[in-house]
């Protein structure tokens, strides 16, 4: 069950929280993250290798959780709308970049399968997860 496992349990709560605050910021905007600062990509890669950025048409729409060589965890409401075959073939999954624009030293992903939880109601946002599978396996560590 759920419940039971407290790794699945933060890795949903991290992937809600990066759908939301990974978005990019509009080049006019003025928000800031209180007490933050820009990550370096050697200190990223070191502390932060399992964030995904989900992709689509190249754009960041959401945020994931790298959880095995082939797998990513992210929000159900973030890929809700990916299951047709032709939308599918637009989506990609960056991991181990600093940067929503720069790809320079991700690996990029296809998605072969979204699997959203079976009970996920998007009027409620109730279990808000799915998992992705990757066509490929990364090296990430």
């Amino acid at each position: 069950m759920l419940c039971k496992n407290p790794v699945l349990i933060l890795s949903l709560l991290f992937a809600a929280v990066l759908s939301v605050a990974c978005r990019p910021k509009p080049a006019s905007s003025s928000l800031k993250v209180v007490g933050g600062s820009v990550v370096s990509q050697s200190l990223y890669k070191q502390y932060y290798r399992s964030v995904a950025s989900l992709q689509f048409n190249n754009a960041h729409i959401c945020g994931g959780t790298f959880i095995a060589p082939n797998l990513v965890l992210t929000a159900a409401h973030c890929v809700g709308d990916f299951s047709e075959p032709s939308l599918l073939l637009q989506f990609k999954v960056l991991l181990g970049s600093s940067s929503l624009t720069n790809r320079k030293g991700a690996e990029i992903f296809s998605v072969a399968n979204v699997q959203l939880d079976k009970r996920y109601d998007p009027l409620t946002n109730r279990y808000d997860w799915a998992i992705l599978t990757l066509k490929g396996k990364s090296t990430m560590p």
